[in-house]
């Protein structure tokens, strides 16, 4: 989700309001209760962009 070295999952939670755990769920292959909310968040957090396809 974050490039490597940018920003911690701790620096992301911040500018959310979330924490870190949180943040660690997303990355896990194994996760499936993504929000697209909260995924718009963490991407406008990293100054990314989001596509689903």
């Amino acid at each position: 989700m974050h490039r490597k070295g940018e920003l911690t999952h701790a620096q992301v939670a911040k500018r959310i309001g979330s924490t870190a755990w949180a943040i660690s769920r997303y990355e896990n292959a194994g996760y499936y209760r993504y929000e697209l909310r909260t995924l718009q968040k963490i991407v406008r957090a990293c100054d990314g962009r989001l596509k689903i396809t």
